[in-house]
C-alpha cells in the first residue's frame, strides 16, 4: 500500500491529496496466478478500469487459449451443466484478480497514469475494457464532446451533431457533399502512432487546450505503450454493455418519452415488468435494455400509440431496435460472430433514416466500429469474453469485501 496524491472527485477544483493505494506490480501477480492456477500455454489477458460503491478498482481476468474453442462450442451446442459451470467459472466476478484500489478519486488523466505507473501495467500484454469516459482518458484524448470526440477513428463532432448524415446508408457523391460527410481517412483506424504523433502537435501548439482541435482533441500521450502501427480498436475492446445501454437509452428518454409522453413511454417497461409504476429513474441497466429490444413489439398495443392516430409513427422504433436487437444477438455474446451481422448493421442504418435522432458517439461506434472492431479478436468469436460487465458487477461484490476487512483510517 502507497499513500499517493491524488485529486478528490467531490471537489469542483479538486486539491490533491494523499489517498491510500492498495496496489500489486501487475506482471508479479500475472507470474503467480498462472503458475497457482497452473496455467498451461499461450492465454489471453483483459484488464477492467472503473469506479463505483465509493472506490476505482483495477483489475485482470485471465483466459487460457483453449478456453476459446470450449466457450464457442458450450454457447452452440448443449452440454453438461458440470461443463457450463466450468466456462462460467473462468470468467465469473470471483476469479477477477485485483490489481490495484483506492477510494474517492476522480477518473482523470493524471490520477490513472500515476495507478498504471505504479502497478506497471504495460509490463504485460493485454487488451482493454472500459466505459468510453475512461477510454478516452487513457488516450489521451479530451471527451465525448471534443473536436474529434471517437476513441476509434477521427470522425468530428460536427458530422455527429448533423443528424441529416445518419440518414445517408451510402456516402454522397462529389457534388453532394458540402465537407459534412466524413472522408474515408476521418474514419479509417486511429493508432497508437497517430495518437503520439498528434500529441507532438499538441506539445508544438503550446498545450493550449483552445486549439486541441488542431491536434485532432489529442492532449496527453496514450497511457499504453503499443507499436505505432497498432489500432486502438486492437488494444481497447468495444464496451458492448455501455453501448447497448447507450442506444436503448438514448432513443427511449431522449426521442420517444417527447414523442409519446414520460408517462405513455414508460407503460412498455411497466407492462414488461421492468419497472413500477411509480418509476422516475431515467436509465434502463444490461438486462432491461435487452428485454426491451425483444419486445419491441408491445409498443403497437392501442393504449400507448393510440394517441398518435395508430402505430404507423412508431414503426422506425421498432425497426431500430428489432435491428439492434440483432445486432446484440449476433456478437454481443461468447458464440461465434453470426454471417448476417453487416446485414444486421445495415438495417439499423435504414431503420434510423426516418427517426428524427442524433448519431451520438454510441451510435457512431455501433455502426462503424462494431463489425471491423471483431476483427481483431480471436476465433470469430463476439464480444461476451471481453465484455465489461463483469467489471460493474465487480462494485457489488468488492464492496461487500472492502466492509469486512478495510482497516478504519484507510477511510480518513
Amino acid at each position: 500500500m502507497s499513500n499517493v496524491r491524488l485529486g478528490r472527485n467531490w471537489a469542483k477544483n479538486p486539491i490533491k491529496q494523499k489517498r491510500p493505494v492498495i496496489w500489486g506490480n501487475a506482471k508479479e501477480i500475472l507470474d503467480t496466478v498462472i503458475s497457482k492456477r497452473n496455467l498451461i500455454g499461450n492465454y489471453l489477458i483483459k484488464i477492467m478500469a472503473d469506479g463505483g460503491q465509493g472506490l476505482f478498482k483495477v483489475c485482470m481476468t485471465i483466459i487460457p487459449e483453449d478456453y476459446l474453442s470450449e466457450s464457442i462450442a458450450d454457447s452452440n451446442e448443449d452440454h453438461s451443466s458440470a461443463k457450463k459451470h466450468k466456462i462460467d467459472k473462468v470468467t465469473s466476478v470471483h476469479k477477477l484478480i485485483m490489481l490495484a484500489t483506492v477510494p474517492a478519486i476522480r477518473e482523470s488523466y493524471e490520477n490513472v497514469k500515476i495507478l498504471f505507473d505504479l502497478m506497471k501495467i504495460n509490463d504485460i500484454p493485454f487488451k482493454f475494457v472500459s466505459d468510453l469516459k475512461l477510454l478516452i482518458i487513457v488516450n489521451g484524448q479530451q471527451t465525448a464532446t471534443s473536436s474529434f470526440p471517437c476513441p476509434y477513428c477521427f470522425v468530428k463532432l460536427q458530422y455527429l451533431r448533423n443528424r441529416t448524415n445518419i440518414n445517408r446508408v451510402d456516402p454522397p457523391t462529389n457534388d453532394e457533399n458540402n465537407g459534412d460527410f466524413p472522408d474515408k481517412e476521418l474514419l479509417a483506424n486511429k493508432t497508437y502512432g497517430d495518437l503520439r504523433k498528434d500529441y507532438q502537435e499538441f506539445v508544438s501548439l503550446g498545450c493550449d487546450k483552445k486549439v486541441a482541435n488542431k491536434s485532432r482533441s489529442t492532449i496527453n500521450t496514450p497511457l499504453f505503450v503499443e507499436d505505432g502501427n497498432v489500432p486502438v480498436l486492437q488494444k481497447c475492446i468495444i464496451p458492448e454493455l455501455h453501448i447497448l445501454q447507450g442506444f436503448v437509452n438514448h432513443l427511449f428518454w431522449i426521442v420517444l418519452v417527447p414523442l409519446l409522453s414520460k408517462e405513455k413511454a414508460l407503460l412498455w417497461p411497466q407492462k414488461l415488468k421492468l419497472v413500477s409504476k411509480n418509476y422516475h429513474g431515467e436509465a434502463f441497466e444490461g438486462n432491461a435494455c435487452k428485454t426491451l429490444l425483444k419486445r419491441a413489439d408491445v409498443l403497437l398495443e392501442p393504449e400507448i400509440s393510440e394517441h398518435l392516430g395508430g402505430s404507423l409513427t412508431l414503426q422506425p422504433f421498432i425497426a431500430a431496435f428489432r435491428a439492434m436487437d440483432k445486432i446484440v444477438h449476433s456478437c454481443f455474446a461468447v458464440r461465434r460472430v453470426q454471417s448476417e451481422l453487416s446485414y444486421n448493421i445495415k438495417d439499423l442504418k435504414t431503420a434510423l433514416l426516418a427517426i428524427d435522432v442524433t448519431e451520438t458517439l454510441k451510435i457512431h461506434i455501433t455502426l462503424c466500429h462494431i463489425d471491423e472492431s471483431l476483427e481483431f479478436l480471436n476465433d470469430d468469436k463476439g464480444f461476451g469474453l471481453w465484455s465489461e460487465q463483469v467489471g460493474e458487477s465487480l462494485h457489488r461484490e468488492f464492496l461487500k469485501f472492502w466492509n469486512r476487512r478495510k482497516m478504519n483510517n484507510l477511510a480518513r
